[in-house]
């Protein structure tokens, strides 16, 4: 094969996502990216490890709002008591 006969195409990344295109779902002819917030807030389990809540997108806007405050007041406690464990 000659050099002549190589082809010259060059592959690229592409750019990287930015917080602000992550707040909306869109999609282009190149790609498609999804909202985090549909996926649910994450959950820090008593072991340290995170989970999400399976039914995220199936909840009301008020249940959402009520898991998401319980969550964060039980997020906050579980790493507290994490932390002082590891020390």
């Amino acid at each position: 094969m000659d050099k002549e006969e190589v082809s010259e195409d060059v592959l690229t990344l592409p750019a990287p996502v930015s917080s602000t295109i992550l707040s909306d779902t869109t999609n282009t002819e190149n790609s498609t990216t999804a909202s985090l917030e549909d996926l649910g807030p994450v959950i820090l389990n008593s072991d340290g490890t995170m989970s999400r809540i399976p039914n995220w997108k199936d909840l009301t806007d008020i249940e959402k709002d009520k898991t998401f405050r319980l969550i964060t007041k039980r997020n906050a406690k579980r790493k507290q008591e994490l932390e002082q464990l590891q020390e």
